[in-house]
């Protein structure tokens, strides 16, 4: 890709742009090669930097809370 090149941001590559590029990953090596008109680009996917930071997803928070709320047993006789 000729775009400049910028250490923070992620490229995310869905499974068209693979099939495109005639992309061959393998997972025993950690490697994707591409494989463009007469040339190939190969990407070594072993030494590359986890994320920073770990998510966390607080909608199941929510959604258990909204259905404890929701399930609550009434009060006897209403």
């Amino acid at each position: 890709m000729d775009i400049e090149e910028d250490e923070e941001a992620p490229i995310l590559l869905g499974i068209p742009f693979l099939t495109t590029g005639k992309a061959l990953i393998d997972m025993a090596t950690g490697e994707i090669k591409f494989r463009v008109d007469e040339r190939d680009v190969t990407f070594n996917n072993k030494n590359t930097v986890p994320p920073k930071e770990i998510s966390e997803c607080y909608q199941i928070d929510l959604v258990d809370d909204l259905i404890k709320e929701q399930w609550r047993p009434s009060p006897a006789g209403v």
